[in-house]
């Protein structure tokens, strides 16, 4: 049976789901003996990856501070958390690389009961190989064009746990469990809504079904397929690649073109190219914003490649297509 990623958990849930109490202990008894904690990794509504942290506090490392504190950095950031999403749903629990030299573990929730294409991933917090130096130079070289200083970048990194084998072992069961753990929660959740459609019709509710965490080796590719689409959808801005993508998900740049077009109809260049046109309509609709502005918000950083591609698809220029929306548009929206 093909297991969903699941849907949207509303911002109201997570919360709750990050305080209970089991996740809370898995999240203390990880901290004390690695210094390490519990990361849930959500679609946001702001179209950015968002991250809400396991017990109380969110103890965002001053290396990733500083990485997202500077231009250009939070987008290498977001990037970085989609690659993870698509690493786990595709191959089950995985250590993934970070900015280089940072790793962390991550497993995918998954709760089948829910419908929707969304994604929800349980990590750890970032950490560094027992090899500090050779950690540091991949850090350094993804760190590369940031305007930063690699002074204090390497002092942050220099702070980042650092995990023996046993260590990482250890981590790997508590991300297990806690990916276990959630999907009960998210559903036992889930089905209120249906028993009470079920109990007004007469008919007897099914019980809720948790579905806990398991390997993804051998499935067809339907969800990774999903994942991303999903990924790309809300946020089609960052640079994504077949070669990075199917780097995350363990596959050849081949197979993931294979695996994407077989599931989404269409190969992966088209479906992001479509899902760019669609964000730079949105940002092409505010007259306030010039046409290389939308473009760039939506991921395109050639402006006369960005006309030739949304020519194609829409049959007109972006401005020509501006013009046609802003003499439909009500007089109290035009500049």
């Amino acid at each position: 049976m093909k297991t969903k990623p699941a849907g949207p958990a509303s911002p109201s849930l997570l919360p709750l789901i990050c305080r209970a109490d089991s996740v809370r202990r898995l999240d203390a008894l990880l901290r004390e003996q690695t210094g390490v904690g519990l990361v849930l990794v959500r679609p946001g509504p702001d179209q950015k990856v968002e991250v809400v942290e396991a017990g109380e506090r969110f103890n965002l490392p001053d290396f990733c501070r500083m990485i997202r504190g500077v231009e250009g950095g939070w987008a290498r950031c977001s990037t970085c958390r989609s690659l993870l999403a698509f690493a786990a749903w595709n191959r089950g629990l995985v250590q993934h690389s970070c900015h280089g030299g940072i790793a962390v573990f991550a497993a995918p929730v998954r709760s089948g009961d829910q419908a929707g294409h969304e994604f929800l991933v349980v990590s750890s917090c970032a950490f560094a190989p027992e090899d500090e130096k050779k950690g540091w130079r991949e850090a350094r070289e993804h760190a590369r064009g940031l305007p930063m200083d690699l002074r204090r970048l390497r002092q942050a990194y220099g702070r980042l746990p650092r995990l023996t084998p046993e260590k990482e072992q250890f981590v790997k069961g508590v991300i297990g469990i806690a990916a276990s753990v959630i999907s009960e929660q998210l559903a036992a959740a889930a089905p209120k809504q249906g028993v009470q459609t079920a109990a007004a019709s007469g008919a007897r509710p099914e019980p809720a079904r948790a579905h806990p965490f398991q390997d993804l080796h051998g499935q067809t590719g339907s969800a990774l397929t999903e994942v991303v689409m999903s990924v790309v959808r809300m946020n089609p801005a960052p640079p994504y690649t077949v070669q990075e993508i199917a780097r995350a998900a363990r596959l050849t740049p081949n197979h993931f073109s294979s695996v994407f077009r077989r599931h989404a109809g269409t190969s992966f260049k088209k479906y992001l190219a479509g899902a760019r046109i669609k964000r730079a309509q949105e940002g092409l609709r505010d007259l306030k914003l010039s046409i290389s502005a939308a473009a760039s918000r939506a991921g395109f950083t050639d402006p006369n490649y960005f006309a030739r591609i949304f020519k194609a698809h829409m049959g007109m220029t972006p401005r020509e297509w501006r013009l046609g929306k802003a003499c439909l548009a009500p007089a109290s929206d035009r500049p």
